[in-house]
């Protein structure tokens, strides 16, 4: 005689168990009189229950899904196009890095130059930064007007002209219209950013006119400063000892300075501390390679608001540049995927 599979399980006394709360499960359900019964009428074990239960599955309806608004379809998000950097979530393209590498390469091999290190890296480097120019004037309100856009093209084309053409520049350098129209654009951007950033520089700026001597035996550099101490013509001195041929002729003058002049800070912190006719002690500066220079300063006269000369100006307004927009990528978030 064939065992019935459930009778055989019934016979564990877990299964039981676990059969006996399955029953009460559906004996609740059928108790709901908005739902179909189940008849168990003359049943009296787990076991038949059960078996009844197998019987009757079919017969009970399967419930319809709820009615009601059926939840919109989102369209699948916009492809990502591939990315070169992202900067404060401003994207450069991967074909935007691209192209601005091959217009490169093009302008060196026209000019017969070699393409320099890195590259690369440099040309990415200036995306970059033109990408927190377009962020600065979105910030600060910056924006490029028709007129001056019109402007500055007609002078490219122009000067195009002479040389075969706008539309035979622009397919030499690997442009379309609307490509070299986004660059020039990002351009006088960045250039009104700069004339914003620009405006804080000062028309003066305190200065130092100082003399100096500069040797490599650390003896004679004490000697000199001895000699100048016990009242020698520190500009003859300069001049007949001073190894900086540059100076050494006009007795170690500097002529007036600003600070961040000098490629030396530790003379030029001294020259700005000194009062006019004090002589420093002896300076040591490590030049590198093991070598050490010494340096003797005079300083002569100071201004504390003397106007700047135009190669004062623009070395302060390159500074000044350069400290704004590196304080800038500072505080970037910048991500890279070259």
């Amino acid at each position: 005689m064939m065992t019935n599979p459930i009778d055989h399980l019934a016979n564990k006394p877990l299964f039981k168990f676990s059969l006996f709360v399955f029953v009460l499960a559906i004996l609740g359900t059928a108790c709901r009189g908005d739902e179909p019964s189940v008849d168990l009428t003359g049943v009296t074990t787990a076991a038949d229950a059960a078996e009844v239960l197998i019987e009757q599955a079919t017969d009970i309806p399967t419930p319809l899904p709820p009615t009601g608004t059926p939840t919109p379809t989102l369209p699948p998000p916009s492809p990502t196009p591939p990315l070169a950097a992202l900067v404060n979530g401003q994207m450069i393209t991967k074909a935007e890095y691209e192209a601005d590498l091959e217009q490169f390469t093009q302008e060196m091999s026209a000019l017969g130059q070699t393409l320099p290190e890195n590259y690369q890296s440099t040309r990415l480097q200036g995306l970059i930064e033109s990408a927190i120019m377009r962020e600065a004037a979105e910030e600060w309100g910056i924006t490029v007007s028709d007129e001056a856009f019109s402007t500055a093209l007609g002078e490219i084309q122009a000067q195009a002209e002479v040389n075969g053409g706008y539309d035979a520049w622009l397919l030499a350098n690997q442009y379309t219209a609307d490509e070299f129209a986004t660059i020039l654009k990002n351009q006088l951007l960045a250039s009104a950013v700069i004339e914003e950033v620009v405006r804080s520089v000062p028309p003066t700026a305190e200065q130092v006119r100082a003399r100096y001597i500069v040797v490599d035996d650390p003896t004679l550099a004490q000697s000199l400063l001895d000699q100048a101490r016990g009242g020698a013509n520190f500009a003859e001195l300069a001049s007949a000892n001073s190894l900086d041929q540059t100076t050494a002729p006009n007795g170690g003058d500097l002529d007036f300075i600003i600070r961040g002049w000098l490629f030396r800070p530790q003379v030029e912190d001294v020259i700005f501390a000194l009062q006019p006719d004090q002589i420093s002690e002896v300076i040591p500066v490590d030049i590198g390679n093991g070598q050490t220079s010494y340096y003797l300063v005079q300083v002569v006269e100071r201004d504390p608001a003397r106007p700047l000369n135009s190669a004062q100006r623009d070395a302060l307004t390159r500074r000044t540049i350069e400290e704004w927009l590196g304080a800038r990528l500072a505080s970037a978030d910048i991500q890279t995927f070259e």
